[in-house]
């Protein structure tokens, strides 16, 4: 991630690690961007994101990456294991071969983050119209159900038309529901990863 990527990110509210997760980039009271470590605990530990000049980053732009919660990190994942790099004229290796999420261009991940939520957002508003009739099939939907790796997963696949998704999983969502998040999925259009500039990940 760039500076300028870095800075609008956390502005925006979304989380941003480097190195590792547990490290976070913050931003104080009085406007600086911080690399916090162990925030809010005695031993919590604090440096500059970049150097006096402002500009020169502490870490390489390519260790800071935007925090994930656990269906887009699922759907990501499940992006480098469905899709192959291109490499031959076969298709290449999958791309989880060779990459992990971190390997996502930023751009992709904020689109991630925003399509999946979107998502679940319209799974809850299903939910709430044929909740009763799932239940009634004796399968227990709760609100964790919209929170889950699972949920991710089933995205990517769906959307993509694969031969597995939410239609194969009615013991996860009640006969109904699996079919109507099908739908819902598959109306969100296709997207793939492919391999792009600088060994990045791009979802198109």
């Amino acid at each position: 991630m760039t500076l300028e990527e870095i800075k609008a990110a956390v502005d925006a509210g979304k989380t941003v690690h480097w190195a590792n997760d547990g490290y976070r980039v913050i931003k104080d009271r009085i406007g600086q961007y911080l690399i916090a470590y162990g925030e809010g605990t005695r031993d919590a530990n604090y440096s500059g994101l970049t150097w006096v000049d402002g500009v020169t980053m502490n870490g390489k732009p390519s260790e800071f990456y935007l925090g994930l919660d656990r269906v887009t990190r699922a759907y990501l994942e499940c992006a480098l294991w469905a899709e192959n790099d291109e490499s031959t004229p076969s298709g290449g290796e999958p791309l989880d071969r060779n990459y992990t999420v971190k390997d996502f261009a930023a751009e992709s991940v904020t689109q991630a983050l925003s399509e999946c939520a979107a998502f679940v957002e319209r799974m809850a508003e299903a939910r709430a119209v044929w909740g009763d009739k799932a239940e009634e099939e004796g399968v227990e939907l709760d609100e964790g159900n919209f929170d889950s790796s699972d949920v991710g997963h089933d995205f990517w696949l769906s959307r993509n038309g694969y031969g597995a998704g939410f239609f194969d999983s009615p013991e996860k969502y009640g006969e109904e529901l699996a079919e109507i998040y099908q739908d819902l999925a598959r109306a969100a259009g296709e997207r793939h990863a492919i391999v792009g500039g600088g060994g990045k990940i791009y979802v198109e």
